[in-house]
C-alpha cells in the first residue's frame, strides 16, 4: 500500500501537478533526511521509471538499444547511466570491514533515459533532487565520522615547567590560590599539584615561589627570558584544541 502511494505521488509528478516545494516537502516526510531512508526512495523512483519502460510493450532488443548508442555518439550526445548503491559496499561498511576497492555505486545503462527522455523528464528531475539532498547528507555523515574518529593530541611528555605552565595558562592556579588552604601556602599548593603533576614537591615548590614573586629566583620561574619557546609550544598547544589562551607579559 506505501508503495501504492509512493508511486502515485509519483504520477503526480510525472504529470506536473506537483511543484517543487512540495516535491521537497514530500522528502523531508518521507525521509527525514536520513541517508538510508534517501537512498529507499531513490531506490522507488528507479523502480518506477522501470515499470514505465515495461508499460511501453516495446521490446527493446539488443540490436536496437546498441543503434540507440550510436545514435546518441553520433549527436555528440551523452549516453546515459544510472546509478545505483552497492550492497556489497554498503554491508562492508556497516560491518565495519575495509571498503577499499569495493565501488560505492554501481552504474547500469538508462534505457528508459535513452527512449522515454521527454515524458520521464519531470520523475528524473526529481531523482536528481533526491539524489542531491542524498549527498549533502552523505557529506555531513562523513565530516561528522571524521571528527568522532579524530585521534587525541597525546602532549603527556612533559616537563615539570611545562606543567606549571599548562595549568597557569588555564587558570588552574589561580582558581586555587582563591581557596583555602592555598591562598596563603604555596607549600600546601605544590603538595596538591604534585598529586596531579607526578613531579616530586621539591621540585614544584621553588618553581611556584618564583612564579608567584615569593622569591626573585628569575632561573627558577618557569616564565623567564629563557623559556619563550617552551612557553610559546605551550600556548600553541592549547590554541591548537580551542583554548583561549590569557595575555601574558614576558620579561625582557
Amino acid at each position: 500500500m506505501k508503495q501504492k502511494s509512493t508511486f502515485n505521488f509519483f504520477n503526480n509528478i510525472s504529470s506536473g501537478d506537483v511543484p517543487e516545494m512540495d516535491q521537497l516537502l514530500f522528502i523531508k516526510e518521507s525521509t527525514n533526511f536520513e541517508s538510508d531512508r534517501l537512498k529507499a526512495l531513490v531506490n522507488d523512483v528507479d523502480m518506477y521509471l522501470d515499470q514505465i519502460l515495461s508499460k511501453k510493450e516495446i521490446y527493446l532488443d539488443p540490436e536496437l538499444i546498441l543503434q540507440k548508442i550510436e545514435d546518441y555518439k553520433d549527436q555528440s550526445k551523452e549516453i546515459p547511466f544510472r546509478n545505483f548503491p552497492n550492497s556489497d559496499f554498503n554491508k562492508a561498511f556497516i560491518s565495519g570491514h575495509p571498503v577499499q576497492g569495493i565501488p560505492r555505486y554501481g552504474k547500469i545503462l538508462d534505457i528508459g533515459g535513452m527512449f522515454f527522455v521527454k515524458e520521464t523528464y519531470n520523475i528524473r528531475l526529481f531523482r536528481f533532487i533526491l539524489i542531491e539532498e542524498l549527498k549533502k547528507v552523505e557529506d555531513k555523515n562523513r565530516t561528522n565520522l571524521l571528527t568522532e574518529d579524530e585521534i587525541p593530541l597525546d602532549i603527556s611528555n612533559t616537563k615539570a615547567t611545562e606543567k606549571i605552565v599548562y595549568l597557569n595558562e588555564l587558570g588552574i592556579i589561580d582558581l586555587l590560590r582563591s581557596q583555602k588552604p592555598f591562598e596563603d601556602s604555596v607549600n600546601r599548593l605544590a603538595t596538591i599539584l604534585s598529586a596531579i603533576t607526578d613531579e616530586n614537591v621539591t621540585t614544584l615548590q621553588p618553581v611556584l615561589n618564583a612564579l608567584l614573586a615569593r622569591t626573585n629566583s628569575e632561573e627558577k620561574n618557569p616564565y623567564n627570558s629563557k623559556s619563550q619557546k617552551t612557553i610559546q609550544k605551550v600556548k600553541s598547544q592549547l590554541i591548537a584544541i580551542g583554548f583561549k589562551i590569557k595575555k601574558q607579559e614576558l620579561p625582557e
